[in-house]
């Protein structure tokens, strides 16, 4: 695994734009989070529990607000995904003796090492923010509610796979972007408000992802706190990026690339 992680960083690491989007996504999240604080929440302060950047609510706070953008994560991977089409490099890659599967396990080493990243980053600044930029920190809270960077991680690795098998699907960078943000932000949504009874729409995959981070905001203007995570919703998420991957690898391996 080791040795193809190596292969697919060989390809990003002289990259500029490859540099470009990710400097950009480091400094993205912390800009957003600190842009919290210009949220005017109308409900007085003492009814709700106002504790954007304070422990234990940081950790749900900044996982909720790190998954927009993400976005910008997913689009990585699909340009990283398509460009080996339109740059026949997948074929070069099978051509020297990889398999189908190793070459898909070489990106799924690479959405590991995203995840990883964007996680530990979501970790550090939740921690600071709770240490230094809370009204009254409270580090007898400091680790309480901290099972949501866990969520975050499934969450992201999750959207990254259904990236993966939407990037081999399409094979066109545009169309790809097109397809994912499409599907995620009207298809889906829309199959679940007007189409499909709530039983069934309430598991399709991008809707059992976005619950894994729940909206931590609408307890601060009076609607009560999020329910606490079903344990099921977690094992769904973990069956829906099984399948990513597996399709997505089925999908290279009966192609001809």
């Amino acid at each position: 695994m080791l040795t193809l992680l190596e292969l697919e960083l060989r390809k990003l690491v002289p990259s500029r734009d490859f540099w470009l989007s990710m400097t950009a996504y480091a400094m993205l999240v912390p800009a957003v989070f600190l842009s919290l604080e210009l949220f005017d929440f109308t409900v007085p302060k003492s009814q709700v529990g106002f504790n954007l950047y304070g422990f234990p609510d940081v950790w749900h706070n900044l996982a909720y607000v790190a998954q927009w953008v993400n976005y910008l994560l997913y689009v990585i991977v699909l340009q990283t995904v398509t460009q080996e089409y339109q740059f026949r490099t997948i074929r070069q890659n099978i051509i020297d003796g990889l398999s189908p599967w190793q070459y898909l396990w070489g990106k799924v080493s690479l959405l590991m090492v995203f995840t990883l990243g964007s996680t530990l980053l979501v970790a550090v600044l939740a921690m600071l923010g709770g240490l230094f930029l809370a009204e009254r920190p409270d580090e007898s809270q400091m680790f309480v509610k901290i099972e949501y960077v866990g969520l975050y991680c499934l969450q992201l690795f999750g959207y990254l796979s259904l990236a993966l098998l939407i990037g081999t699907l399409v094979r066109k960078t545009g169309m790809a972007i097109l397809a994912f943000t499409g599907y995620t932000l009207m298809v889906e949504p829309l199959l679940r408000s007007l189409l499909l009874p709530r039983a069934i729409g309430r598991y399709l995959p991008s809707h059992v992802l976005g619950r894994l981070v729940p909206n931590p905001f609408l307890g601060y203007v009076g609607m009560g706190a999020p329910a606490p995570v079903d344990p099921s919703i977690i094992g769904i998420g973990g069956v829906y990026i099984m399948v990513f991957v597996l399709c997505s690898g089925w999908l290279i391996a009966r192609r001809d690339v």
